[in-house]
C-alpha cells in the first residue's frame, strides 16, 4: 500500500507540474512541427547513437549502474539471511527488511540534496565505499562472531547506501559532460547495459547460496557483492578522472 500510494502521488505530481510545461512547449514549437524534418531527424538519431556508443563515459556509467543495481537486487536476500543465519522467525526477518526498506525515500532525497551541493562523482564513490566495507564485513567475519546489533546496523547502512546510489546515479550523465542533445540516447544505452542484472543476478546468487547452505553460502554471497562494489568504485573513480580531464581541456 505504501509503494502504491507513493506511485500514485508521483503520477499526480508529474501531471500537475510537467503537463502544463509540456503543453506550453508544444504550442511554442507548433510552427516547426509542420516542416519536413523526418529525414533529418532519422539521420540525427543514427548520428547520436554512433556518437554515444563511441563515448567511453557512457559505457563506464552503464557499468556503474550494473554494480549499483546488483547491490539493489542483493537486498532481496537479506530476509533469507536474517531467517537462515541470524535465526530470526518469519515475522522478525520481515520486520527487519521492511523497516530497512523505509530508508529508501530518506536516503534518496538526502543523496539528491547533497548531490546539489557536492560533486556527484565523489558521492557515488562514497556510496560504493560504504557498500564495499559493509559487504566485506559480512563476508569476512562469521555472523556469530558479531553481536546482532552490529549485524543489523551493518544491514541498515547497506540499505541506505544502495538506495542513495539508486537516487543519484543517473545524475552522472549531466555531471560527466555528455552533450545535452544526446542525453536521451545516452540514458537509453546506459539503461540497457545497467539493468542487465535483472537477467543474471538471481540465477547467479541463487547457485552460490544453494552450493553452501547457511552462513558459509552467505559469506560467499557477500564477498561477491564486495567485489562488485569494488568494480563500481573503480569505474566511478575512472569516470571522475575522465570528467576532470575533459573540464581541464575546455
Amino acid at each position: 500500500m505504501f509503494y502504491s500510494l507513493l506511485t500514485l502521488l508521483s503520477g499526480l505530481l508529474v501531471y500537475h507540474f510537467l503537463s502544463v510545461q509540456s503543453l506550453t512547449e508544444k504550442q511554442a514549437f507548433a510552427p516547426l512541427a509542420n516542416q519536413s524534418i523526418t529525414a533529418k531527424s532519422a539521420t540525427s538519431h543514427v548520428k547520436h547513437l554512433i556518437e554515444v556508443t563511441q563515448d567511453s563515459r557512457v559505457w563506464l556509467q552503464g557499468w556503474i549502474i550494473i554494480c549499483a543495481y546488483c547491490g539493489f537486487k542483493s537486498l532481496d536476500n537479506f530476509g533469507l539471511f536474517a531467517s537462515q543465519v541470524l535465526h530470526m522467525n518469519a515475522v522478525e526477518s520481515a520486520n527487519l527488511v521492511t523497516w530497512a526498506s523505509y530508508t529508501r525515500p530518506i536516503a534518496a532525497i538526502l543523496a539528491g540534496l547533497v548531490a546539489d551541493r557536492w560533486q556527484i562523482g565523489k558521492q557515488v564513490a562514497l556510496c560504493f565505499t560504504l557498500t564495499l566495507l559493509s559487504f566485506l564485513l559480512l563476508g569476512l567475519l562469521h555472523p556469530y562472531s558479531m553481536t546482532l546489533n552490529i549485524v543489523v546496523f551493518n544491514i541498515v547502512i547497506t540499505f541506505i547506501a544502495v538506495y542513495a546510489l539508486r537516487g543519484i546515479y543517473f545524475a552522472l550523465v549531466e555531471a560527466s559532460g555528455i552533450k545535452q542533445n544526446t542525453t536521451g540516447t545516452a540514458v537509453g544505452l546506459i539503461s540497457l547495459i545497467g539493468f542487465t542484472p535483472d537477467i543474471f543476478f538471481a540465477s547467479l546468487t541463487g547457485r552460490i547460496l544453494d552450493a553452501s547452505p547457511g552462513a558459509s553460502g552467505f559469506q560467499h554471497y557477500f564477498l561477491l557483492l564486495a567485489g562488485i562494489s569494488a568494480a563500481g568504485l573503480l569505474a566511478t573513480i575512472w569516470l571522475n578522472s575522465k570528467t576532470l580531464s575533459a573540464k581541464k581541456i575546455k
